[in-house]
């Protein structure tokens, strides 16, 4: 449903472009409660999505009450309908103002990263889709040397990434970059001790196998590989909405798979790297983005049997 919505923003330019000029004149407030009120009109009335998000959070979450899981499917509605405003439109506002928005983004542990940093073979911040990240992304490129791979999955979606690249930030397009131009790009980086940004909790079918959530799932295995064959510390990192406008940015302490694991051991560092990732989600469940079709990653794996066995 929310990508219904998107889809219905991004392919309408001429509306776009309005909503773009209409927003960016009216005071940040009152534009923010408009849209929160929009995610919140969206909750209410869109019952099957509502019951949908619901059952994903249930069958993940089964500690919750049935009224914090009301509560925080409503949060995330709410959260995803900002997150887009913020990815298709408001964003400019963030390039207008330059330095000046860096205030909403607030650091914690930013130590972690430079400590790494000084081992001059770059980091991996290894981050969920929580939050507004590609704000997060943004924030942090005007500190450090970025590097991101996205991953669109539809046409809606990569109107919305195009907006990375307005921003004059640097990133890869997963399904459109040849897989062995991707990796020689990605090792590049790291030799220059730049900082790679890599969402580890998108699903294709053709990934190395994990457990999330303590289901079958799949996770992306570059993390893993980078790190194990080239020595690369991974940071722990995730981002949170806080109120209307900030954003959170938290940084643990390095993991070195590398001194745990051999490269025999993939499977292994790779489980590590999805506890870690569980546990970032966590941290605030009603922020992530994939609660709306997250059962369809357990659907396939259970499929998975029938079809080897056919």
């Amino acid at each position: 449903m929310i990508f219904y919505w998107i889809g219905q923003l991004v392919n309408r330019p001429k509306l776009l472009r309005w909503l773009r000029v209409r927003t960016l004149r009216a005071p940040r407030s009152l534009v923010f409660l408009l849209v929160s009120l929009l995610g919140f009109g969206l909750y209410v009335f869109d019952r099957s999505n509502r019951k949908r998000i619901k059952r994903n959070m249930s069958e993940l979450m089964p500690q919750l009450s049935r009224r914090e899981l009301g509560r925080k499917c409503r949060r995330y509605i709410m959260h995803e309908v900002l997150t887009i405003y913020e990815q298709a439109i408001e964003y400019r506002r963030a390039l207008m103002r330059r330095g000046k928005d860096q205030a909403r983004f607030h650091y914690e542990g930013r130590e972690h990263l430079d400590e790494a940093l000084k081992l001059g073979r770059g980091v991996i911040l290894y981050t969920p889709h929580l939050g507004n990240y590609f704000y997060q992304y943004w924030s942090l490129s005007q500190a450090y040397n970025c590097l991101t791979v996205v991953t669109a999955g539809s046409d809606e979606l990569r109107m919305l990434f195009a907006g990375l690249y307005w921003s004059g930030l640097k990133g890869y397009d997963y399904d459109r970059t040849p897989p062995l131009d991707l990796v020689r790009n990605l090792r590049t980086h790291l030799r220059g001790n730049g900082v790679l940004y890599l969402l580890g909790d998108f699903w294709r079918p053709e990934f190395p196998d994990c457990t999330l959530f303590g289901k079958p799932s799949k996770a992306p295995g570059g993390t893993m590989i980078l790190s194990l064959l080239h020595k690369v510390p991974v940071i722990p990192f995730y981002g949170v909405r806080e109120g209307w406008y900030d954003h959170r940015l938290v940084f643990e302490p390095a993991v070195h798979l590398y001194e745990r694991y051999t490269t025999n051991q993939k499977a292994e560092a790779l489980e590590e790297l999805a506890r870690i990732m569980e546990r970032l989600i966590r941290r605030k469940p009603e922020q992530w983005l994939f609660w709306f079709n997250v059962h369809d990653r357990w659907a396939a794996a259970e499929a998975k049997p029938d079809k080897e066995a056919i």
